[in-house]
């Protein structure tokens, strides 16, 4: 069995972004393609498009959160702390170093995926991935 790690850069107020919700569900298709299962992937709850939500809230944060397992208490303290603001500009930083200049961007295992991709680059990218691994 094959594992990968895949990570997603995104925007999740930018314009555009229902386009980068597209090129997941893409993703999901060429994981399906690809015969392989990524744990909690079919629970994921995209609140912003799917619900028409205002993700700026901290209620509705916590409410989102409860609904995926966390416990409102936590969820409620950790948002009310703001340690999420030095996380953020972590991963900002974590991007510009690996070279995004936008969203959508992938990358799997360390393959780098920018743009609209089709189901076809990911199911070949980890086809590539897997076939350097044996």
């Amino acid at each position: 069995m094959t594992n990968f790690n895949i990570k997603i850069i995104s925007d999740n107020v930018c314009p555009w972004a229902p386009q980068c919700y597209v090129r997941k569900r893409r993703l999901d298709k060429a994981i399906a393609l690809y015969q392989k299962t990524v744990p909690a992937g079919k629970d994921d709850t995209f609140t912003l498009f799917e619900e028409d939500r205002d993700i700026s809230s901290k209620d509705m944060l916590v409410q989102a959160a409860v609904k995926g397992g966390l416990e409102a208490g936590e969820v409620r303290a950790w948002l009310e702390s703001d340690q999420g603001g030095a996380q953020v500009d972590r991963e900002v930083q974590e991007a510009y170093a690996l070279g995004v200049s936008g969203v959508p961007h992938f990358v799997v295992d360390g393959q780098q995926l920018g743009g609209a991709q089709d189901v076809e680059a990911f199911v070949e990218a980890f086809a590539n991935i897997k076939e350097k691994r044996a």
